[in-house]
């Protein structure tokens, strides 16, 4: 199957559309216009994100790629390497200056991504470099809240660990307690209780 690029389509937007097999060649997207975006607004630095291509990642922002950037959604570049579990993209992005809570049209940050898809590993950086643990997204879910939600125990630990507040209450008055409860997760609810802020 060929894809054919639509006009809004540059180099860098061409490496996700593009058959699994199909390689670009570097040294002519490095001459990609790199504010250029798609009709979602994704820019080709989302685009890499999203594909999980470091290399990619690295020579946008070495050619200047802004790593705030947001597309249609409000989400940004750290956003995909979160839900992509991408430590060494997310890496590269907080090097060069990206925001660490930047929230979407939803509230959510890039952590409460990586809690989402309970990636441990993006999850510890964005907390070793600093993220808000206990940031609260448009309906009141922190962190804590979405790992509770998803029995994701070693989460729970370490949110809890890095110092969430297990006293959150939601938009209708929720704790991550009263979660843990309505699933019937009392090894939840005691890991919960087992740190006191």
């Amino acid at each position: 199957m060929k894809i054919v690029p639509s006009s809004n389509w540059f180099p860098f937007h061409w490496g996700r559309k593009q058959e699994p097999s199909a390689k670009r060649d570097p040294v002519k997207d490095a001459r990609a216009n790199v504010p250029a975006t798609d009709n979602s607004k994704d820019t080709p630095l989302h685009a890499a994100a999203k594909d999980g291509d470091a290399e990619r990642i690295a020579m946008l922002l070495f050619k200047g790629a802004n790593p705030n950037v947001r597309d249609a959604a409000g989400l940004t570049p750290l956003h995909f390497t979160a839900v992509n579990g991408d430590v060494e993209g997310a890496e590269m992005l907080i090097s060069r200056g990206a925001e660490l809570n930047p929230c979407d049209h939803m509230g959510m940050t890039p952590l409460h991504m990586a809690v989402l898809e309970g990636d441990v590993d993006v999850a510890s950086l964005l907390i070793a470099r600093g993220a808000k643990i206990n940031a609260q997204n448009h309906i009141g879910w922190s962190p804590l809240h979405e790992a509770v939600a998803r029995c994701n125990a070693e989460m729970i630990e370490l949110l809890l660990s890095g110092g969430a507040d297990r006293h959150t209450v939601d938009s209708t008055g929720k704790t991550p307690l009263n979660i843990a409860a309505s699933l019937g997760r009392a090894d939840l609810g005691a890991l919960l209780l087992r740190y006191e802020k």
